[in-house]
């Protein structure tokens, strides 16, 4: 898979440990949810966290792989994350990781559609839509419970 369509940068061990730390001064969290898990490096560091771990992976054979690296870690969803946020009922306590980076005009449609359906439903301006890590921060607030917290790597622009 190319890494720049599919929005893949992953995030160093030293970035993971410290937003580890950071989250557990300040947040007990009941469940923990990761939009976009790639090849799962979060997952051991919020383990730790000793409550329940949901993972959203897009591709396939990533998402198998998760599963069977992390069955006793965490529940491994294959879906589309964005999808996910708007048929989910589940609301987390703690969202936690590094939502892709891919610009508007390089998502297949289904994305774009899916991003657009977020914004509407939270009756926001197609404008915004740029690139599709704002789709997951709003996607993250639609799943976010009451005094939750999202913990996200942004770019600069935000």
């Amino acid at each position: 898979m190319n890494d720049k369509l599919t929005g893949s940068f992953y995030t160093p061990p030293k970035l993971i440990e410290y937003m580890k730390d950071y989250a557990k001064q300040r947040v007990r969290p009941r469940n923990i949810l990761e939009p976009s898990a790639g090849d799962g490096r979060f997952i051991p560091f919020f383990s730790t966290f000793n409550c329940p771990i949901t993972a959203i992976e897009l591709y396939e054979e990533k998402a198998v792989a998760l599963s069977n690296l992390y069955a006793n870690q965490c529940n491994v969803v294959c879906s589309d994350f964005l999808k996910y946020s708007l048929d989910t009922d589940v609301n987390y306590d703690l969202i936690i990781g590094n939502p892709p980076y891919i610009s508007k005009k390089s998502l297949p449609e289904s994305q774009r559609e899916l991003s657009l359906a977020v914004l509407k439903y939270f009756e926001l301006n197609e404008t915004l839509f740029q690139n599709i890590w704002v789709s997951f921060i709003l996607a993250a607030l639609k799943v976010l419970a009451p005094n939750g917290s999202i913990f996200f790597i942004l770019p600069f622009e935000f």
